[in-house]
């Protein structure tokens, strides 16, 4: 099982959100994310369960991440000045959506699972930019 919590590993209040993960049958929780950006709101397992996505905060700006469940290392799937806002992974799509929310425009975009160049879905403020 995955889960968000605002925690530390000994389960005590007032720290950044992080991602733990504990077997389904029971047994010991694991923290995967002490030492990374804070976890802003939910998280998802990757289709092949080896990874885990989330939406990172980076002080200003929010990105979507990977985390290699085995390594725990961390791969932007996102870049720029930008809040990501409204983000769900569909599994069966093998895609994510999400709202990138910058100064000037918020839009609609999907990106692959695997990463690359998010593609627009939207163009309500194309007019205004």
């Amino acid at each position: 099982m995955l889960f968000v919590t605002g925690t530390n590993d000994k389960f005590e209040t007032y720290y950044n959100s992080s991602l733990f993960i504990v077997p389904a049958a029971g047994g010991d929780v694991r923290q995967l994310t002490s030492d990374v950006p804070e976890v802003e709101g939910r998280a998802s397992w990757s289709k092949n369960g080896r990874s885990i996505y989330f939406v990172g905060n980076y002080g200003l700006y929010s990105q979507l991440a990977e985390l290699d469940v085995a390594s725990r290392s961390i791969k932007p799937l996102t870049k720029g000045q930008h809040s990501l806002q409204a983000w769900d992974f569909v599994p069966g799509a093998d895609r994510h959506v999400f709202v990138i929310d910058e100064p000037s425009r918020a839009e609609a975009w999907t990106l692959t699972a695997s990463g690359g160049a998010p593609a627009q879905v939207t163009r309500v403020f194309d007019a205004t930019t």
